[in-house]
């Protein structure tokens, strides 16, 4: 990436004309726009929510929102072991133990994990660039192109 310099003015037939010219920006200041890239890239999957298995055939979407997890495990610990309590999900109303909820809770963990290891691996690769063509691969695969075919 780079940013714009100048303008260097010549004069043609009493007209000025602007040139402007570029300057590549510092590979630190590039690893950190990646970065900062790739942590917002990181909250936004975090936040999106996971399947989890309550019980044998059944699976609903867990809330991993930061707001949304902390109220299943506010939950989780004043439930006392053998209540239960009724837990809406998008799949709809379900009855739980407090394990079931207590499982609600590690699956989302476990997912949110997922996507912290995502981030430090970008974060990782980032650091051991050497130089700009690797930061731009490295940026690109983050940042896909995507292409629609009309009509399809």
């Amino acid at each position: 990436s780079s940013d714009l310099v100048g303008p260097t003015w010549e004069f043609v037939d009493n007209v000025a004309v602007p040139t402007f010219g570029k300057v590549d920006k510092p590979l630190d200041q590039i690893r950190q726009f990646i970065k900062t890239d790739v942590a917002g890239k990181r909250y936004v999957k975090e936040a999106a929510g996971t399947q989890v298995t309550i019980r044998e055939g059944v699976t609903v979407t867990a809330d991993t929102s930061r707001d949304g997890r902390a109220i299943f495990v506010q939950v989780y610990a004043t439930l006392a072991d053998d209540a239960t309590v009724d837990w809406k999900f998008p799949e709809g109303w379900f009855t739980l133990t407090k394990a079931e909820l207590g499982a609600v809770i590690a699956g989302g963990f476990t997912y949110i994990q997922e996507q912290f290891v995502w981030e430090k691996s970008f974060v990782d690769r980032v650091d051991a660039a050497v130089d700009m063509t690797e930061l731009k691969a490295i940026y690109d695969e983050l940042n896909p192109v995507v292409t629609e075919t009309p009509g399809v």
